[in-house]
């Protein structure tokens, strides 16, 4: 027997459509099992490029009521003709700034066309539901719309993927939940974990000696700061700063390069606000030098967001009480520290304070004159040394315990507070001896042991 053709066509089409018919119901069947409840929501506001669409047809999840726990279905059909592909994704604008979990089904790769999708979301909390197009090239949304029910339809976002400077402002802009997977975990691992402090950081490199040292060298520079901030989130700390004129960072840069604990190695930012750190590569935790320069521009970047574009948190010259009255006057006798070379000396002409004697919480202020000959790159310092622990010693407000030293004589005139107990000494350091352990070439002790109250 022949067979005939267009019989044999019929039968296969006719099977396809019974095949595509029945996997189409087992579907449905399924969603409809995992998804028991059909959801009601209204639509909300919508924003697309020329030619692209998203139509939410349906809604389903764990409960009719959509909340915190439920996990919910929605299906579609989209267009895109602005880009050759995207990411059509599923997620909730919160309010609160906090990390939701991510799951592949809110999710898919699309391409240039129309067609249909079927997404899925777990809520861990209250947030305006959206259907949006991401660029692949670099995660930008570009178009979507939202949906939801009651107070939770979003009927007016306050900005447009299309138009800049329209973003709402910071107290109310809605938070993108954070994926945890995909290309973001590839970041996440290469990053690693934040570095810890040291549990026996040296006091340069805590917040309080980072901010004595960027006021100390502001002075030196003879600059001013509009702002200064410290992120100790993790080590090493960090260092931001707004500079009141464009030439003042070179200057800034100049005298960070003068003093003996610290190191100047770049950062981000422009030529009036710019964050670095200034932590050396030789205090950094053993092994842990990697980890840190991976982290360290991403960290950068995000401080110097904050000090451009947020408040000035932390002003160099806050509204702080003025120096309390120095009416002791101190009698000390000086030792010598290290011995100084050819003609070159340090006098102390005078020392006053809040107390009689040096004593911890005490101001002080020591006036005197050095004589320098015999090196030509150095710079004076007046320090505190102090069993390891926090900052031994800070500089008053406007006021300063280094200056660069050229050769010949040169006055100083530092006033500063008493944080720890410790040997008070001025001392001479030669800048192009980098010997990390100690580069001090003359010095005296001021002869009393600070104590404490």
């Amino acid at each position: 027997m022949k067979s005939n053709p267009k019989l044999l066509a019929f039968l296969v089409v006719s099977s396809s459509a019974a095949i595509g018919l029945l996997a189409a119901t087992t579907a449905s069947d399924e969603l409809k099992e995992e998804f028991p409840q059909a959801v009601q929501f209204d639509l909300g506001d919508k924003e697309f490029a020329p030619g692209d669409n998203i139509t939410i047809e349906g809604l389903r999840g764990t409960t009719a009521a959509i909340q915190p726990g439920g996990t919910y279905c929605v299906t579609g059909t989209y267009t895109l003709n602005s880009q050759d592909e995207a990411d059509l994704s599923f997620f909730a604008t919160t309010t609160n700034k906090v990390l939701t979990p991510f799951e592949s089904r809110q999710t898919m790769h699309v391409m240039k066309g129309t067609g249909a999708f079927l997404l899925v979301k777990k809520m861990t909390e209250d947030g305006y539901l959206h259907v949006s197009f991401y660029s692949r090239r670099n995660g930008q949304g570009f178009g979507g719309v939202y949906f939801g029910q009651g107070q939770w339809v979003l009927r007016d976002k306050h900005f447009s993927y299309t138009k800049t400077g329209t973003q709402m402002e910071e107290h109310t802009m809605p938070h993108e939940e954070v994926s945890f997977t995909g290309p973001n975990k590839v970041l996440f691992d290469y990053l690693g974990n934040p570095v810890a402090p040291p549990s026996s950081i040296d006091p340069a490199y805590t917040k309080e000696g980072l901010t004595s040292a960027t006021r100390t060298a502001a002075q030196n520079a003879g600059i001013s700061l509009l702002a200064l901030e410290i992120d100790d989130s993790e080590f090493p700390f960090l260092v931001g700063v707004v500079f009141a004129d464009p030439g003042d960072k070179q200057k800034f840069k100049e005298q960070i390069g003068q003093l003996p604990a610290y190191s100047f190695s770049g950062g981000v930012g422009g030529d009036t606000s710019y964050a670095m750190n200034l932590v050396p590569y030789k205090a950094f935790p053993r092994d842990s030098g990697q980890r840190i320069y991976r982290r360290m521009m991403l960290r950068e970047a995000v401080l110097y967001d904050k000090i451009t574009t947020g408040p000035l948190v932390a002003s160099v010259a806050p509204a702080t009480p003025e120096t309390p009255s120095l009416s002791y006057t101190l009698t000390v006798h000086p030792e010598i520290k290290r011995a100084f070379h050819g003609n070159d000396s340090i006098e102390i002409r005078s020392i006053t304070g809040t107390a009689p004697k040096f004593q911890t919480g005490g101001t002080y202020r020591v006036v005197g004159t050095c004589h320098l000959d015999t090196i030509k790159n150095a710079t004076l310092c007046l320090g505190n040394t102090a069993k390891p622990g926090s900052q031994a010693i800070m500089a008053s407000t406007g006021s300063a315990i280094s200056k660069p030293l050229p050769n010949g004589t040169t006055d100083f005139d530092f006033t500063f507070t008493l944080l720890r107990p410790g040997m008070l000494h001025v001392t001479i350091y030669d800048m192009d001896n980098h010997d990390k352990n100690d580069n001090a070439y003359a010095g005296i002790y001021l002869g009393d042991v600070a104590v404490r109250r």
